[in-house]
């Protein structure tokens, strides 16, 4: 474990000590890669980036880290992370880790936040009543392209409450309610990486780690054989894809109330060293490795903010 549980100040700013695990999601907008770039010279100024690999052998061997370690992660497996995020990472010698949705890199599916976004945007409908298969009714206005984010963010909410043979049959209905088509594959925005990427990114010095087989909300499936199968087939996938080991794990949505209880110990039993949260803060001694803290960024982040969030200490 982390043996570091203390403050500092560096410069002017007062900044927390321990193991940093910042998370990105998306890069496919204007500036992404040079606004990533910006952020990753930051980094390397500033913090020892390190491997989650590497961060994995010291939690195991109970030494401690230099103060200003840091891991960069990122979620799902859209292929813009190949295309934009990877040759900024390679520049600044950054290891980073990608947790993989495995149904959705094999092309079986395509994510089911992204479908909810998509048909958010395509609908041609000026107000949404979606009824959830738990027979609640959600009302969306749908005016505005404002309106549209909303109604997205609020759908996915609910979507995330629900049991998760009632999330399927929500989530199945969805295009009805909307009144708009959902192409087989995601559109070139919401399209996933392909395994020959993947596997080039492992020769340039990426790793790779599980998110589960279709990002569901964990806590909300009451079959244990679902639940392992979720968990534990995506890693054995990622390492039949790769030929190597896959040792960490990513929590879809990432919240405690998303981890049900009996996830740690699949994971161990599945052979996995460590798995991340999205509860905001570093990690200190008294952090299990099985619920590693992380630092959600994104590159359009005003830099000021970007730096005051991987230093642990904002408050929103």
């Amino acid at each position: 474990m982390l043996h570091v549980n203390t403050t500092r100040c560096a410069s002017a700013n007062t900044e927390l000590i321990g193991l940093r695990v910042i998370y990105y999601h998306r890069f496919n907008y204007d500036h992404a890669q040079q606004m990533l770039d910006a952020q990753c010279q930051y980094l390397r100024s500033k913090y020892d980036v390190i491997s989650m690999d590497q961060a994995a052998s010291v939690l195991a061997e109970s030494t401690s880290r230099p103060t200003s370690s840091l891991i960069v992660a990122v979620d799902d497996g859209h292929r813009d992370f190949y295309e934009i995020a990877m040759p900024v990472f390679k520049k600044h010698n950054i290891p980073a880790i990608c947790y993989l949705v495995t149904d959705f890199i094999d092309g079986v599916d395509w994510l089911w936040f992204d479908k909810v976004d998509f048909l958010c945007v395509c609908s041609s409908k000026a107000e949404a009543k979606i009824t959830l298969s738990n027979g609640k009714e959600l009302l969306l206005p749908m005016a505005h392209s404002k309106d549209r984010r909303v109604a997205a963010m609020k759908l996915k909410e609910a979507l995330k409450s629900l049991p998760y043979e009632d999330f399927l049959a929500t989530l199945e209905k969805l295009p009805s309610f909307m009144q708009a088509a959902l192409p087989a594959r995601p559109p070139s925005q919401y399209a996933p990486l392909g395994w020959d990427e993947v596997r080039k990114m492992t020769d340039l010095g990426m790793c790779f780690g599980a998110h589960t087989r279709t990002h569901p909300i964990l806590s909300r499936i009451a079959d244990i054989r679902k639940l392992s199968d979720e968990m534990v087939e995506s890693k054995k996938h990622i390492e039949r894809e790769l030929q190597m080991a896959v040792l960490h794990f990513a929590y879809p949505n990432g919240r405690l109330l998303d981890i049900a209880p009996e996830c740690p110990r699949l994971l161990r039993d599945g052979g996995f060293k460590t798995a991340v949260t999205t509860v905001y803060g570093i990690n200190d001694g008294s952090t299990d490795v099985l619920h590693l803290k992380r630092i959600w960024v994104e590159p359009y982040l005003e830099m000021s903010y970007f730096q005051q969030r991987v230093s642990g200490l904002a408050t929103s």
